[in-house]
This record gives structure tokens, C-alpha cells and sequence, in this order.
């Protein structure tokens, strides 16, 4: 039992350290954590501050926006009428609700909204309230009710990119789809069902989707957007609800332990049964292959289920789903076989970093190598090295590099410039800092190599026919 104890508050030592460090990195206001093990909340924190304005601190009880997240509530909700007989999976979505894309010999069916596998890219109506919720007033589109929502999605017949089963894209609107299916079929409000069906018996009673019961909580988030010198402005969150399905679920750390625990205990919190393990495992089977060079893929291979993603992890099977919905963003991972579960949630927009945190943690608690887990902490420490200004010889010619949000790019001011130009900086070699500047004419590149002196610390670089040196 002693070791155990050493062991256990030795890996939580760990698990601060790195979640500091990343904080400190990148610049995160507020972050809350709830690690479940062997259906057991093992460990539950909040960091930070919920609110920069008095300091306030985040806490496993600060109710924060998952973002994404909220898609496997809506298709837990499916689900569960699916088990009561009300739903078809492969029934074309026409059969429920006013839903005019697709072709009658290749209708589009309930899974492939699930799944993302429709052929249709994202349509964006999701987006426009949420853009409105932030003080946008440049978007005219009309989206202020289900009738301007179903305008715009039945409207856009010619955006079919494939027929279903064939590609993946990602696609918010369709998760707001279901929602409506979840109303038609059941009768209830959206956000009535999910409160009633499954956040109540899994004892989230503090988790919301709307306006008027987030004004009614204590400890809650204020969302930050970081601005481009660096400071924090903070924004209320977006409420709306078209955004409630794919997007708007509001939850703390705390209540996220529930979920996770029905989750690993085969769809059963307490003595109730949320949803049949059947189920369960239907949700995280591989529909969907994801493209390799999508940003939603953390390692070589990953598939697409309902509503959650499927990759491989030091052999294990991993099933996760970040959420981002621009004022905070959210990360859950389940290592199943090993029934361990986290969710990290932020209040600002950061959703590939928290991913990095749970692998990052999941390795911790795996006893593997944190830097092949996560292969970004090392190249962000790498490249933020590289920031700051250069100059060539006597100071003639001058570059300013900078690094934010995983993007390099640079600033020369050069005797024969007009003005100042800006230009990316694309990876070529990341390991020996080998970058080039992209040229739209053929086999045209410009190369660059930045060479840190490990000894002084000093930084150079190469560009083309010139040297410069960090100053």
C-alpha cells in the first residue's frame, strides 16, 4: 500500500509538472482536469484562472464550453432510440425531418451523418450564429431560425463532393440534423431529452446548454481570444440553439468524470443503464477512414466512429474527441483497456494542445516516453527558440521570426522593399530546423536553416545567399 501511495503521488508530481509547463508555453488562463481509473475518479484539478479579471481560480466545478465534445451526447441520444426501435441507422435521413440532399438511389442515411461520411463538406450554418454571438455583423446570411437553418442546408445540393461512404468531412451542421431527428422522434426539446435522458440519471445536474442556465451558475468560465500582440480579451460564449447538438454542451471536470465512468463501465453510471455496451461499441467502430493530413488525426492512422475518433496509442486503442467553440475548448480520451479516462477543458480557444496534454498524461500513466506521445511539446519548445528578430551583416538586412499556434513565419525589411514582407516558413526538416519560403513558380524555393549553438545558446541563421544572427 506504501508504494502505491509513493507511486501514485510520484505520477501526480508528474502529471502537475507537465500541465504547468504547458500552461506557462502556451499561454492557457485557465484549465480544469478530471482523470478517471478502474471507475474511480483518480484525480480532479483545476489550474489557473477561470476569470483574469479578480484573479478568480478555474476549479473541477467551473462550467466550462466542451465544444465538439457535446457531438457524443447527441449520438448517445440517438442511440438510445435506436434501442427503443424509434430510429434506423441506415435509414435515409428524409425519413424524419425535411432533409433534401443526396440522391434517392444513394440516400443519405442517420449513419452517415454520424459519421461523417455524407460525401458533404461543412456547410457552415453552425458557424454564423456563433460568429454573431462574438459581435459579427459582416456575415448576411440569414440563420436566426429552423426555417433559415433548413433553407440553408436543403439549399446546397450542388456541395455534395461524393457519394456517401467515400470521403470524410468533417460536418457540424449535420450533427445539428440529428438534433432535430433526437426532437421529431422523441417529442421533447433537444436539450430537454439529453437534460432528462442522460445528464440527470449520470448525475450532471450542473451541465447546460442555454443562455439562462449558465446566468443561473456559480462557477463559470470567462471565455479569452488571444489577440496578435499577445493579450487576452475576453467574450461571452456563444448561445444558440443551432449550435446545441454538434457544439453547446457546457459542463465542469467534475461532471466529465461521470460521463467517462459510464462510459468504461459499459454504459452504466450507479445502478442505471445510460446505454447498452452493444451500443456503445457500434459508436466506436471504424466507419470513417480520416485523411492523414487532417489536423483532427494525432498519429499515422485514424478512423472515425459516432462521434468519437479511433487511434492507435503504444498498442492501445485510444477513442477521443476534442471540442473548440472558440471561447474554450475541451479534450476527452479513453483508453478502454486499460480503463482510464481523462478530460481537460480550457477557457480559450486551444483544442491541439489539450490533445497533447491527455496523450502526454496517458503516457505518464503507461510509463512511456512523454516526447513520442507527444511529438509536439518537443518541436514547440524547439521552434519558439527560433522567435525574435535577425539581422545580416551590419545590421543591413533584417527578419523577424515569429511562432504561434504551431505556424512560423517571418517579417524582412530590406533596403530594396517598399514596405516591409511577410512570408511562412514551411517545415522541411524540423529535427535540424530546416525550413524553406513557399514561391508559386515552378521548382522555385527559398531555403532556410536556422543552427542553435548549444554551448552559448546563440541562434543563426542561412537564407538563401545570406547569414543572419539573432540579436
Amino acid at each position: 500500500m506504501r508504494k502505491y501511495i509513493f507511486m501514485r503521488k510520484k505520477v501526480i508530481e508528474m502529471i502537475e509538472t507537465f500541465i504547468i509547463e504547458v500552461m506557462r508555453q502556451t499561454k492557457i488562463p485557465g484549465l480544469c482536469i478530471t482523470i478517471v481509473k478502474d471507475g474511480n475518479l483518480e484525480y480532479a484539478n483545476g489550474f489557473g484562472a477561470r476569470c483574469l479579471d479578480g484573479n478568480l481560480p478555474m476549479t473541477v466545478d467551473t462550467i466550462i464550453g466542451i465544444g465538439s465534445i457535446s457531438k457524443s451526447f447527441t449520438a448517445l441520444a440517438i442511440m438510445q432510440l435506436v434501442e427503443q426501435g424509434k430510429i434506423d441507422l441506415r435509414a435515409p435521413v428524409d425519413n424524419y425531418i425535411d432533409f433534401k440532399l443526396g440522391s434517392k438511389k444513394n440516400p443519405i442515411s442517420i449513419h452517415h451523418l454520424l459519421s461523417h461520411s455524407s460525401g458533404f463538406p461543412d456547410l457552415d450554418a453552425t458557424y454564423i450564429p456563433i460568429a454573431r454571438g462574438l459581435g459579427s455583423s459582416e456575415i448576411t446570411t440569414p440563420m436566426s431560425s429552423w426555417n433559415d437553418f433548413l433553407l440553408h442546408i436543403n439549399g446546397a445540393r450542388n456541395e455534395q463532393f461524393s457519394d456517401p461512404d467515400m470521403n470524410f468531412f468533417y460536418n457540424n451542421d449535420f450533427f445539428t440534423v440529428l438534433g432535430l431527428i433526437v426532437e421529431k422522434v422523441s417529442g421533447m426539446k433537444f436539450e430537454n431529452y439529453v437534460k432528462e435522458k442522460i445528464l440527470v440519471p449520470l448525475g450532471m445536474n450542473r451541465t447546460i446548454y442555454t443562455r439562462e442556465d449558465f446566468e443561473k451558475v456559480e462557477d463559470k468560465l470567462t471565455g479569452y481570444i488571444r489577440s496578435g500582440d499577445g493579450t487576452f480579451k475576453n467574450y461571452d460564449h456563444p448561445f444558440d440553439e443551432k449550435i446545441y447538438a454538434p457544439g453547446g454542451l457546457l459542463s465542469s471536470a467534475r461532471e466529465m468524470g461521470n460521463y467517462m465512468r459510464a462510459l468504461m463501465n459499459s454504459g452504466k453510471f450507479n445502478e442505471t443503464q445510460i446505454i447498452q455496451q452493444s451500443s456503445l461499441e457500434q459508436m466506436w467502430g471504424k466507419y470513417t477512414k480520416m485523411p492523414e493530413e487532417t489536423s483532427y488525426v494525432l498519429f499515422k492512422e485514424a478512423w472515425y466512429g459516432y462521434a468519437w475518433m479511433i487511434e492507435n496509442f503504444f498498442d492501445y486503442k485510444l477513442i477521443h474527441h476534442g471540442g473548440d467553440i472558440i471561447t474554450s475548448s475541451g479534450q476527452l480520451s479513453i483508453i478502454p483497456e486499460q480503463k482510464i479516462g481523462i478530460f481537460i477543458g480550457a477557457n480559450m480557444s486551444i483544442g491541439p494542445v489539450l490533445s497533447s496534454l491527455c496523450c502526454g498524461i496517458l503516457a505518464i500513466f503507461l510509463g512511456k516516453d512523454i516526447n513520442e506521445a507527444v511529438p509536439l511539446l518537443s518541436v514547440n519548445q524547439k521552434l519558439s527558440k527560433l522567435a525574435g528578430k535577425y539581422e545580416s551583416y551590419k545590421g543591413i538586412i533584417k527578419i523577424e521570426v515569429d511562432y504561434k499556434d504551431g505556424f512560423l513565419s517571418g517579417k524582412i525589411s530590406h533596403p530594396a522593399l517598399i514596405k516591409d514582407l511577410k512570408f511562412p516558413l514551411a517545415p522541411l526538416d524540423v529535427d535540424n530546423l530546416k525550413f524553406y519560403v513557399p514561391i508559386c513558380l515552378p521548382n522555385q524555393k527559398i531555403f532556410v536553416q536556422f543552427f542553435i549553438d548549444e554551448k552559448t545558446g546563440k541562434i543563426n541563421a542561412t537564407a538563401d545567399r545570406y547569414y543572419f544572427h539573432k540579436v
